[in-house]
């Protein structure tokens, strides 16, 4: 029977693991907290002690410095989440595994012992230094818990432990040793040959994201004709030929390319997709291939991680129509396969970005500081700008991340656009979508409908709100931070807000920063934000709303806001209570 967090502390408060009375005593407090995370919200008696799930379930968190609910701090979590694994890894037998494997006498020992005496500390000498004996010590560790000993590894095998791991700092450790293990080749006067394998090489990149295989060219030609036709608008028939519906914008014709790449590379999972070419695409489009990638898809059978419901539907919708121009009768079919129950109140509030939701409107400090961090981005970046030229590398990479994320908070905090919006906006010409017109401290925008999403046009002005001026941020982007940050760019456009940032800059510089002030978040989140905020305020408007988000009410009030119902609950509590008391004032007179 699976040993439970209650009984591994019962073990703790018993002495039977080696902490001192201080640690044991922090220890304590973190697996007790437990019970009240959102996380868990249950007795430590219904917790079992695993620590790969414990690791599993907070990787993500981890990995983006994101505090979760139940943390004010990433550094309050980073602390929990040691101290319970460590309770975990004790109770479960793992560190004194690990203890064992150790200090045993075997070829990994031998290894090690012979390649640290190549270390020469003072100088480069052989350029082999302790941090790589520490990723070899690491790789040592998960090879012995396998079995496994150094001339037995290759690289199919460490590229499928990479693909195990959910620390990104281990994957790395891996990586690094292996290659210290290929230059150990280079001296075998010191490292007995026998011990060591055959040279490993590069390790495949291991991700559970998808990568997609070189298609061949009848597929890829075909995807090409197909956007054209979308960019162009495509044909009506009838009485209407001739004529072409209104083109797509270039964000949703590249957007139908990418789902298309994912249908064919499950198709290549699948072996249904002979990636040499010869088959035809009325082959690889029926309904019944159609439907065994969607299944394998749901059923988690690809190395990628799970689509969500959202993303799923999106690139079934493009996998169909792209079908259709093979077999038209799949109309029906497409239309009966998005009413399955897969598919009910797929368009609701993801889990996530409900409790991100949920987070921010419960803290009045989160919400501040959402609202300021413009100039939050803007005060760390200032000083790293000016001394741009005489900082590190390291600082200036940190330095046009904040710079980025100052210029975007600029304008999500106080108009929150889709992100493929706002990395087009233009500065100059006569139809500008920004401008900064003189005698005022207004930016005013004008977006045409082809730049929106919905279609629909829109025409504002922002200005300062409290102490961030979203001009003067702008401005000193413009001028001092945007031309360090082109420099580091393939395709830098002058003519853009941005200076030609693509998504994967922003996303990662969003990340960063809202990271550095314990408020990690994803781009797009901060248009969840705006509508959470504004919902959850006494007498909001829910047309205001979507007015601001440029979409419809029910869309916002369903997918974007998250309403605060227990505080609406006492809000009316209290409005009853005000009520009653006038009520009995009036009775006794």
């Amino acid at each position: 029977m699976q040993m439970t967090l209650e009984q591994a502390v019962e073990k703790l408060d018993a002495g039977d693991y080696p902490y001192s009375q201080a640690n044991a005593k922090k220890i304590r407090g973190s697996a007790n907290k437990c019970r009240k995370l959102p996380g868990y919200n249950c007795p430590l008696a219904m917790i079992p002690i695993d620590v790969d799930a414990f690791v599993k379930r907070w990787s993500s968190h981890i990995a983006n410095k994101d505090a979760p609910e139940g943390f004010n701090t990433f550094k309050q979590f980073e602390t929990w989440h040691g101290n319970v694994k460590s309770l975990m890894a004790h109770a479960s037998g793992l560190r004194a595994e690990e203890k064992r494997l150790r200090g045993q006498e075997d070829d990994w020992s031998q290894l090690q012992k012979a390649a640290t005496a190549l270390i020469q500390p003072r100088r480069k000498g052989n350029n082999i230094q302790t941090p790589e004996l520490i990723a070899l010590t690491v790789l040592t560790s998960l090879a012995r818990s396998k079995g496994v000993q150094p001339a037995q590894l290759n690289v199919d095998m460490l590229h499928l432990w990479m693909k195990d791991c959910h620390d990104q700092g281990r994957k790395n450790a891996i990586r690094k040793a292996a290659r210290l293990l290929d230059r150990l080749h280079e001296f075998p006067e010191t490292i007995e040959p026998a011990l060591l394998p055959a040279t490993i090489g590069e390790i495949p990149k291991a991700t559970r994201h998808r990568v997609t295989p070189a298609l061949p060219t009848e597929i890829t030609s075909a995807i090409r004709e197909y956007q054209a036709t979308m960019s162009l608008g495509r044909p009506y028939d009838g009485l209407l030929a001739g004529r072409r519906r209104t083109p797509l914008s270039p964000q949703t014709v590249k957007s139908a390319g990418d789902d298309l790449n994912w249908y064919f590379t499950c198709l290549s999972e699948l072996g249904r997709l002979d990636l040499d070419g010869g088959q035809s695409i009325a082959e690889l489009t029926t309904a019944d291939i159609l439907f065994a990638a969607f299944d394998a898809e749901v059923g988690g059978e690809y190395y990628w991680k799970p689509l969500s419901a959202r993303t799923l539907k999106k690139n079934m919708g493009a996998a169909f129509r792209f079908a259709r121009e093979f077999h038209p009768d799949l109309s029906k079919v497409q239309k009966e396969f998005f009413e399955t129950e897969y598919f009910q109140n797929w368009d609701t509030m993801t889990e996530a970005n409900q409790a991100f939701c949920r987070r921010l409107v419960t803290s009045p400090r989160r919400v501040e500081k959402f609202l300021s961090l413009a100039g939050e981005f803007h005060s760390q970046a200032l000083p790293l700008i000016q001394n741009y030229n005489h900082i590190s590398m390291g600082d200036q990479a940190r330095a046009v991340r904040l710079s980025l994320a100052a210029a975007m908070a600029s304008v999500l905090t106080f108009m929150p656009l889709r992100v493929d919006t706002l990395v087009n906006l233009s500065i100059t010409g006569e139809n500008a979508n920004v401008s900064f017109p003189s005698g005022t401290r207004t930016i005013n925008f004008a977006i045409p409908k082809e730049m929106m999403k919905n279609k629909k046009p829109l025409t504002a002005s922002i200005k300062k709100r409290g102490k961030v001026d979203p001009r003067h941020i702008l401005e000193w982007w413009l001028t001092e931070a945007r031309p360090h940050f082109m420099k580091r760019l393939r395709n830098p456009n002058p003519q853009l807000l941005l200076g030609g940032a693509r998504y994967s800059n922003a996303a990662d510089a969003w990340r960063y920063a809202t990271a550095s002030v314990d408020l990690y978040m994803k781009l797009h989140q901060a248009r969840h934000a705006i509508a959470s905020i504004l919902i959850n305020q006494p007498g909001a408007d829910l047309n205001v709303i979507a007015a601001l988000l440029n979409n419809s009410p029910a869309t916002v009030a369903k997918t974007y806001a998250f309403f605060d119902q227990t505080a609406a609950i006492e809000r009316g509590q209290d409005g009853l209570d005000a009520v009653n008391n006038a009520l009995a004032k009036g009775k006794n007179r």
